[in-house]
């Protein structure tokens, strides 16, 4: 076994490990909520990105852990 071939089974065996927990699915919701508020923040600096068209309730529902879950369940059903 060459040390790329154990490398990538470890990476496979993390991945699946992790994926089955939930701990993936997690943080691909915390990054994609993440990624939106930056784009907001960046949108009510300079007047530009989706800050003007995100009504503020939605935000403050997103900004919850439940409103990023849910926010994420739906982009990945879209993205499904």
């Amino acid at each position: 076994m060459t040390g790329d071939t154990v490398m990538d089974e470890l990476k496979e065996v993390v991945t699946q490990t992790l994926e089955k927990k939930g701990i993936l699915a997690k943080i691909r919701a915390e990054l994609r909520a993440n990624v939106f508020e930056a784009i907001d923040d960046q949108g009510q600096n300079d007047g530009n990105g989706l800050g003007a068209f995100v009504p503020e309730h939605f935000r403050q529902f997103q900004s919850t852990p439940e409103g990023q879950q849910v926010c994420g369940l739906v982009y990945e059903f879209l993205e499904w």
